[in-house]
């Protein structure tokens, strides 16, 4: 991944971070289907794409097939749909719930990058608040 991302979404303690503006688009699904196919803008979903540069951040890779055998884990499960667990009465997405893990245990870490759930052939860095967050618009 390069140190200059496209920034694609902010909750309330993360911030999500992509290589590029068309997988960012993707991963909110500003634009649906496939990075491999013609895709039109979704009408009912705006979005907001800025570049910005990003400072070296101690992550947990899981974008490295090994990282994730460790913690028994797999790409599938990283990239899965868990659109299911977005009801009101839902438990969390096992990746909410992995997240919050790694930003619970490991308390000097900065984020997860891991692969994109849209774009198989990149990564999105997760950058956790605020935990000396050095993202600078580009």
């Amino acid at each position: 991944m390069s140190q200059r991302g496209e920034r694609h979404r902010r909750s309330s303690c993360r911030t999500f971070i992509a290589p590029d503006p068309i997988t960012a688009l993707f991963e909110v699904e500003a634009l649906p289907g496939s990075v491999f196919s013609y895709s039109v803008a979704n009408p009912f979903r705006g979005a907001v794409v800025v570049g910005h540069a990003v400072s070296r951040l101690n992550v947990v890779d899981l974008a490295d097939p090994a990282n994730r055998s460790i913690i028994d884990t797999t790409r599938q499960e990283l990239t899965g749909d868990w659109r299911g667990y977005r009801t009101p009465h839902a438990a969390p997405a096992p990746t909410q719930a992995l997240a919050h893990a790694v930003h619970q245990a490991l308390p000097a870490t900065h984020g997860i990058l891991a692969p994109s759930a849209r774009n198989p052939s990149v990564s999105n860095l997760i950058v956790f608040h605020p935990r000396g967050l050095a993202v600078t618009p580009t």
